[in-house]
């Protein structure tokens, strides 16, 4: 008699087993596919706005030898749309003077009117600078340097660290001309060139 219950007991230990393993469910089947999203990138464009000329004061028909004079730009602006990871700087840079409405060559007085304007001092000055992202947040990787007493070598008039994505900057400026002492009269004139790197 207790063989057979201790045969008893096995099979319904097994049985009991049997009823709570856990069947595999079957995998729910897929299918996957790529989706390819190119993003592509547009250019960086600065526009310089109007420059207003410096105009004599009074019945005045020209500036003096030693005054410092002043042309204003509004609405400077630099738009980034290249979409990539990356910095730009603004630099400036002036021609040297040349006589206005003179194209052939130059005679001996004429030279000499142009050297004397060959030590001008150009300064230039920002103001109201300000640089957002693309969606209009502002961002501080960009800054402008404010004051310049001259142009110098690299004309550097704004600076930025890395930033991502498109973006854009705007500002104001003035051309500072101080007329060397011993210029000659004369109507001269000087090209103004913003480039962005």
């Amino acid at each position: 008699m207790r063989t057979i219950t201790r045969a008893t007991l096995a099979l319904t230990g097994a049985a009991a087993l049997t009823l709570f393993a856990v069947v595999p469910a079957n995998a729910a089947p897929t299918g996957d596919n790529t989706v390819t999203v190119p993003v592509a990138g547009s250019t960086m464009d600065i526009v310089t706005g109007t420059a207003v000329s410096p105009v004599p004061v009074g019945d005045a028909e020209g500036f003096l030898p030693g005054s410092m004079n002043s042309a204003t730009y509004a609405g400077i602006s630099v738009v980034d749309g290249r979409a990539t990871t990356g910095a730009w700087n603004v630099t400036v840079t002036t021609s040297a003077f040349a006589l206005v409405g003179v194209t052939e060559a130059l005679t001996t007085a004429q030279q000499a009117q142009v050297d004397s304007m060959s030590t001008a001092a150009i300064s230039y000055a920002t103001a109201g600078f300000a640089a957002e992202d693309a969606n209009g947040a502002a961002i501080t990787e960009a800054t402008a340097i404010e004051a310049q007493t001259a142009i110098d070598a690299d004309g550097l008039v704004v600076a930025t660290t890395p930033f991502t994505g498109n973006n854009s900057a705007t500002w104001a400026a003035t051309l500072n001309v101080v007329v060397p002492m011993n210029a000659l009269v004369g109507n001269y004139a000087t090209v103004v060139t913003h480039s962005v790197l």
